[in-house]
């Protein structure tokens, strides 16, 4: 089995800085001439594609991009994708965005987009391991967005491995999928993880015994304690997570695997830096955090000389939180490429008053190994600002596994609101001990949330 797929990139600094170098270079002349975004941008600023000589340059004359400039950028509100920057009959595929948080980006696809993609899906196969003779389960959708197609392209003369391409049809049975093939890896989101899971226990299976030892989990930010939930339910199964998006493709994967609750030793995620120039910034001063503080994520994609991009982008932030762990070589892979935490989002979270509470406080309470035993996992906030009262009302729904009783149900709740104070502070102290807030916690019977009656990426906030 390879233990690098491509060792020059990812083991030899001084190779790969040089890279990284030659390929800003020309990603900035390429979006100067072939995406109208951009260049209208550097002709405003009086910015010339030279003036970009080292990756600093990008945050000291460049702004910011967020997802509301390419919505802005794109129909019905613009008559042109002025994001859009490869010429005619070099494009190949525009795939949407999920539209989870609000309007779905429209983005574009060359050949040589899919061909990175291509790279990168089979560096991240490799570092977890897969082998030529497993049997992937997909569980990515297959269709508008772009997750299904660049896992099953990362399979494509690669690593050797089968793929069984499922997505999020209803049909075969899931049962019948595992009877029959007998997987050995699962490719797909958190939740829908955990919920197949659920679905192959109700269905007469015992997923502990299913030879499960692979499960890679993308798409949408979770917690350790999700991702240790699932690694249980699947006997121990080596949980990876990986940072990807529809525009910026696979960023970043995790080397040391979630197995169960006894990985206490995170080494975070390996960025693949000489396709993504990723900074992590302070939202108020836009200047760099120090590594190890949490900031704001600010990509630029990077483009090998002589390629052509659909949608090259600079100077991009998700709006995703994490923190730059280490630059130093890997001591569990040994990869220089750098390192940073597991990414949650800014958007992923709800205000009571001046305190913010997470979805992933939310999500790490509902899992932690007191809880999870008696939940499914899922859970959804109910938000309401009362204009009368000023009051900042707050319910999470959680549902259990099976029937439990009232007093029971009670004491679950207790349990999680405990863990989510003991984790925030603030949001403890404006919902105890002030009059900004109330914060309740309601059990339900299984299958009783809302979340289930809707299809696609669960819609986690509900404002009422």
């Amino acid at each position: 089995m390879k233990k690098y797929w491509n060792p020059e990139i990812e083991t030899d600094r001084e190779t790969l800085n040089r890279i990284i170098k030659r390929r800003l270079s020309y990603t900035v002349r390429y979006a100067y001439n072939f995406s109208p975004f951009y260049r209208e941008l550097f002709d405003k600023l009086g910015v010339k594609p030279e003036d970009i000589r080292e990756p600093k340059d990008l945050l000291e004359k460049l702004p910011i991009i967020t997802r509301e400039d390419i919505i802005n950028a794109q129909p019905p509100l613009s008559n042109s994708f002025k994001f859009f920057s490869a010429p005619p009959g070099y494009g190949f595929t525009r795939p949407y965005t999920s539209g989870t948080s609000g309007s779905p980006k429209i983005t574009r696809r060359t050949f040589d987009d899919w061909d990175s993609s291509r790279e990168r899906c089979a560096r991240g196969y490799t570092m977890v391991g897969i082998l030529p003779t497993d049997v992937v389960l997909d569980m990515l959708p297959f269709g508008i967005n772009v997750s299904g197609l660049a896992s099953l392209f990362g399979f494509y003369r690669t690593v050797g491995a089968e793929v069984i391409t499922l997505g999020v049809s209803l049909y075969p049975k899931k049962t019948d999928i595992f009877s029959i093939h007998r997987p050995t890896v699962i490719f797909g989101m958190a939740s829908y993880v955990d919920r197949l899971a659920r679905e192959l226990k109700l269905g007469g299976l015992d997923t502990e015994k299913l030879g499960i030892r692979t499960i890679l989990v993308v798409g949408e930010p979770s917690t350790k304690e999700k991702r240790d939930r699932i690694s249980e339910a699947f006997g121990g199964a080596k949980v990876y997570d990986w940072y990807a998006s529809d525009e910026g493709d696979v960023m970043a994967v995790q080397c040391k695997p979630n197995i169960g609750s006894g990985n206490e030793n995170d080494l975070g995620m390996h960025v693949n830096e000489d396709r993504i120039l990723m900074f992590v910034i302070n939202k108020k001063t836009r200047s760099e955090e120090a590594k190890g503080n949490v900031g704001i994520d600010v990509i630029t994609t990077l483009l090998d000389e002589g390629e052509y991009s659909g949608m090259v982008l600079l100077n991009y932030s998700h709006g995703d939180q994490f923190a730059i762990i280490s630059t130093d070589t890997c001591e569990y892979c040994g990869r220089c490429l750098k390192r940073i935490s597991h990414p949650t989002r800014e958007r992923d979270e709800i205000l009571i008053g001046p305190a913010k509470l997470p979805l992933s406080d939310v999500e790490a309470a509902i899992n932690s190994s007191e809880s999870r035993k008696y939940l499914t996992g899922e859970y959804e906030i109910v938000y309401h600002f009362d204009e009368i009262d000023r009051l900042y009302k707050v319910t999470i729904r959680v549902d259990t596994l099976g029937s439990v009783e009232h007093n029971f149900k009670q004491r679950i709740a207790n349990q999680i609101r405990d863990k989510i104070f003991a984790a925030n502070y603030p949001i403890s102290v404006v919902t105890q001990q002030s009059q900004i807030g109330e914060l309740n916690i309601e059990v339900v019977d299984e299958g009783s949330l809302e979340v289930y009656k809707s299809p696609g990426k669960p819609r986690r906030i509900i404002k009422v």
